[in-house]
């Protein structure tokens, strides 16, 4: 069921795909091919808000660094690293870097065989890391970067596959380039099965490291006073907010607002309020000619002198010098973007400085 504040519409293959303008759950929809029960997505993600999903996710650092928000625990993975995130798992993705890839391979549950109490641990960062130059962890990086290769067209195919299917200069819509893409990979029975194998040779990998703790699962499985507690702080990060507004909304104590912001994020209520409006304030300048004052006070900051300390200390710049170093973009090709919700920050796999075939040399 959405939470409050959510949005449901029926996609092509038939589910239903949630979006809130907060903390949010999404369902996985087969981004290339009805059948296809594991999907791999090659972009890079800057900053993802917290959200969960039924699916098991691996996201993988190819190039750069980003920092991930799991349950509590702050992982910072660099070059090679990759990390597990479990069903129904808080996550979120923050301080990431212009020009970084990753690939994030995505599992339905319909896929594993898993028990419901067990936990995959299959991660180079966290508390079950595995050596990044062990041999599940290299089959894992190998097979995933095929899979990702054989999905992904390369920058001339893109281009001719937009202009041969413009209709006298109509915009192409989401869905329709989606039906467009998909019936241009995966074309033979060979490349078909070549991806499938690639997807059970991750999932052996992450089959031979699980947990079994069951009081494991029932930590981590989001809370929904906890739900409701990030979704506002997203949807009303603009005006004022504080424990005593928060528990209000959400029916608890003060001091057990604080207390599960600290636990679930591993930081206080204020900072996390400061880096989501941080974040939204970098989203405005990238997309926005807005200035910086009138972003600053739209984003809750009332006071400047508050709002440029917290943007240097978050950033590591000025606001001038953000908007500045943005200006510069690569083109964007139609229906390529992700539908990761208004304050996300990503680029897809052709804005970023790599070519289909260096997929094959990682």
């Amino acid at each position: 069921m959405p939470l409050k504040g959510q949005k449901t519409r029926e996609t092509r293959v038939g589910r239903k795909e949630k979006q809130s303008i907060g903390y949010y759950e999404i369902d996985m929809t087969s981004r290339y091919h009805p059948q296809m029960q594991a999907t791999v997505l090659a972009g890079n993600v800057m900053y993802n808000r917290l959200h969960w999903h039924e699916h098991v996710e691996i996201i993988y650092c190819v190039r750069g660094s980003f920092s991930l928000r799991v349950g509590g625990e702050v992982m910072k993975l660099s070059e090679g690293d990759f990390a597990t995130i479990n069903s129904d798992v808080p996550h979120e993705i923050f301080d990431g870097i212009e020009d970084g890839l990753q690939i994030i391979f995505s599992v339905e549950k319909s896929l594993l065989r898993k028990e419901e109490w067990e936990q995959y641990q299959f991660s180079t960062v966290g508390d079950y890391a595995v050596a990044k130059d062990c041999s599940d962890a290299q089959q894992f990086r190998k097979s995933v970067a095929r899979m990702t290769w054989l999905v992904t067209l390369d920058r001339n195919q893109m281009i001719a596959l937009e202009a041969a299917h413009k209709d006298f200069g109509k915009k192409i819509e989401r869905d329709e380039w989606r039906e467009l893409y998909s019936s241009s990979i995966l074309q033979t029975e060979e490349e078909w099965y070549e991806y499938q194998m690639e997807v059970f040779h991750c999932l052996y990998c992450m089959a031979k490291h699980k947990s079994i703790e069951k009081n494991n699962v029932d930590r981590l499985q989001p809370k929904n006073q906890f739900r409701l507690c990030i979704e506002l702080i997203h949807r009303e990060y603009g005006s004022e907010l504080d424990a005593k507004k928060l528990s209000e909304a959400v029916g608890v104590s003060e001091p057990t607002i604080y207390r599960m912001v600290q636990k679930n994020l591993g930081v206080s209520l204020n900072n996390y309020i400061q880096m989501v409006r941080i974040h939204a304030v970098c989203a405005r300048l990238e997309q926005t000619d807005a200035s910086i004052t009138e972003v600053a006070f739209d984003c809750g900051f009332t006071s400047l002198s508050n709002f440029y300390r917290v943007f240097h200390e978050l950033v590591g710049q000025t606001p001038r010098e953000f908007r500045k170093g943005k200006q510069t973009k690569s083109v964007t090709l139609p229906g390529l973007q992700q539908n990761i919700l208004e304050l996300n920050r990503f680029q897809s796999f052709f804005e970023l400085p790599f070519k289909r075939d260096d997929l094959l040399e990682l």
